[in-house]
């Protein structure tokens, strides 16, 4: 998809970039009661991670449709020396905290009601852009 593509002036060599989403299927109620999910609907939750360089994903997570994307996190173990972005379904902030121990990067929305204070406002990524 993205990888004959250049951003203007960033190089990451080695990088690799990664989305993490995911969508709920429909199920019948009747015809799998194993998909029990919100409001008494059935259905599947399937997360993804998808490798932006090409079309394939990297990881593909199936759950009952009431697991919450938050827990994803918990389970996917990230790459070092990546960057994720995901929305703020993601925004679980100890898994998060995990990545960043991990030497993970990732890019996402804050909640509404995030409480913060900015300690350094400088990019530590200087060595790896040209």
């Amino acid at each position: 998809m993205y990888t004959k593509e250049n951003i203007p002036d960033v190089y990451l060599p080695g990088w690799e970039i990664f989305a993490i989403n995911s969508t709920t299927i429909p199920r019948s109620i009747k015809l799998s009661k194993w998909a029990l999910g919100k409001f008494s609907k059935g259905g599947v939750k399937m997360h993804t991670v998808l490798d932006l360089s090409g079309s394939i994903p990297d990881s593909i997570y199936i759950t009952d449709s009431r697991w919450h994307d938050r827990n994803f996190l918990d389970v996917y173990e990230s790459y070092k020396w990546a960057i994720y972005t995901m929305d703020k379904a993601y925004a679980d902030y100890e898994a998060l905290y995990r990545m960043h121990l991990n030497g993970t990067y990732f890019v996402t929305r804050t909640k509404a009601t995030i409480k913060y204070d900015v300690v350094d406002n400088t990019i530590h990524l200087s060595g790896y852009i040209s």
